[in-house]
């Protein structure tokens, strides 16, 4: 599985999908996390062209619309995520073309925040419980 992070040498989807395409191993996939999706430039018409079979996984998170004025990629990735439905990523947009092209095949939440670090792992499961599955809902998926 390969993971595009904008932090770092593979930064956004096409760059992933390119190598995966060069690659042509049948046993290949992406990890698909809505946060280094939409930094490291959204590109819906690429998502779209992809068999949702190369979807190995899919991170749903949430984070402020677009990165804040002096925030670092960095920073606001390890530290500012939110829950699901809870920012300004186009979460239910987001599931929608996933499902469109078949690409739900496993899911979960990532939520890297510094007010989460600060709970119990009881505490985390609570708090993004409700989110997650509400966002789920609102896209037919739940």
């Amino acid at each position: 599985m390969l993971e595009f992070i904008p932090l770092w040498g593979i930064g956004d989807l096409a760059s992933a999908w390119q190598i995966l395409q060069i690659a042509n191993r049948p046993n290949t996939g992406l990890a698909f996390d809505f946060w280094h999706y939409i930094r490291g430039g959204r590109e819906d018409a690429l998502l779209r062209s992809i068999p949702g079979s190369k979807i190995s996984y899919v991170q749903v998170t949430d984070a402020e619309g677009s990165l804040p004025t002096g925030r670092s990629l960095f920073d606001d990735c390890l530290f500012h995520r939110l829950p699901p439905g809870q920012g300004g990523l186009p979460i239910k947009q987001l599931l929608d073309i996933l499902c469109e092209i078949g690409g739900i095949e496993r899911l979960g939440p990532e939520v890297f925040s510094a007010k989460l670090d600060a709970l119990s792992a009881e505490e985390i499961g609570q708090a993004l419980r409700e989110p997650y599955w509400q966002a789920l809902a609102n896209s037919g998926i739940g």
